[in-house]
């Protein structure tokens, strides 16, 4: 009974020592601050000595989403701000971080069985695809890709020429080329023929291509600011229309989509231009970087 006693003794010394050593352990650890700031040589530095959050508190997504835009149908709740990133899961339903949440958002409602939940929006590259394939049964086979340098359109073009096998044309580049040894009033007459010549090799190349499919066989034009110069006396929309008449086109126009218009340079530059959008109907479809596109269907 002795040696049981002094057993229990030695077992309640032992745990008490033990919360005592955790208890001081915790305590040094919060005595450290998580953030440490100082300067060094009037560069101020940032240092984390441990996670702002432990394992007991992840970061989890909530089963129910925000908004189902598949039952909610329109209104500003389906206007998506700072979209940080995105995740395609099965049936197509997708999920995205946004920066804040939609504003006006209405609580979800319940999923119906079968039906897709959209949780954010498809990616540049998914966009530009998906109008490619539309407006290969149009009469201007065209799709315009606006935006602002840095919003995006050459990488959405890389990711589909990788994607698809699809050519990828440096524009400005190819044009230079050619043009290298004529005189101005000859480059003036001959750019629209040039930049039909280039097309058409870049599509024939990939429709004779052993891995070339039907999803491929377009034609991504990129850097067309050439294009935009006075002294070739060029509608560059006209420009691009006419490759477009006989295989897909997609090219990166390097200007945003603002008030309803389809733009470029400001107004009052030599190389300024500016389309209604609701006249583009017939003549292009055009895909906003920014995904705030009037979505116009083309008329048939």
């Amino acid at each position: 009974m002795r040696a049981y006693c002094c057993s229990t003794l030695s077992i309640c010394r032992t745990l008490l020592a033990s919360v005592v050593l955790a208890s001081c352990s915790g305590d040094a650890r919060d005595a450290v601050p998580a953030v440490e700031q100082h300067d060094s040589a009037g560069v101020r530095i940032v240092e984390a000595s441990r996670p702002a959050w432990d394992d007991s508190s992840p970061w989890r997504i909530d089963p129910v989403p925000l908004v189902d835009l598949a039952a909610s149908g329109t209104g500003p709740e389906h206007v998506f701000y700072g979209v940080g990133g995105m995740v395609r899961f099965a049936a197509s339903a997708a999920a995205s971080s946004t920066a804040e949440a939609p504003a006006g958002s209405a609580p979800a409602a319940s999923p119906s069985p079968g039906r897709d939940i959209l949780y954010g929006m498809e990616s540049l590259a998914d966009r530009i695809e998906r109008s490619a394939q539309k407006a290969a049964s149009l009469r201007h086979r065209l799709v315009l890709v606006a935006g602002p340098p840095g919003s995006g359109k050459t990488t959405a073009l890389r990711t589909l020429r990788d994607r698809t096998g699809a050519p990828l044309v440096n524009v400005g580049l190819e044009l230079s080329r050619r043009m290298l040894e004529l005189t101005e009033r000859q480059r003036a007459l001959r750019l629209a023929g040039l930049l039909g010549e280039i097309v058409d090799e870049a599509h024939t190349k990939c429709v004779e291509a052993a891995s070339a499919s039907a999803s491929s066989r377009m034609v991504l034009l990129d850097n067309i600011e050439i294009a935009f110069d006075p002294a070739f006396q060029q509608d560059p929309l006209k420009l691009l229309q006419g490759p477009a008449r006989h295989q897909v086109v997609v090219a990166a126009w390097p200007g945003p989509v603002a008030e309803g218009r389809l733009t470029y340079a400001a107004p009052g530059h030599p190389e300024h231009r500016s389309y209604p959008m609701a006249d583009l109907a017939d003549d292009a479809i055009v895909v906003d970087a920014h995904g705030r596109d009037a979505r116009l269907e083309p008329r048939r």
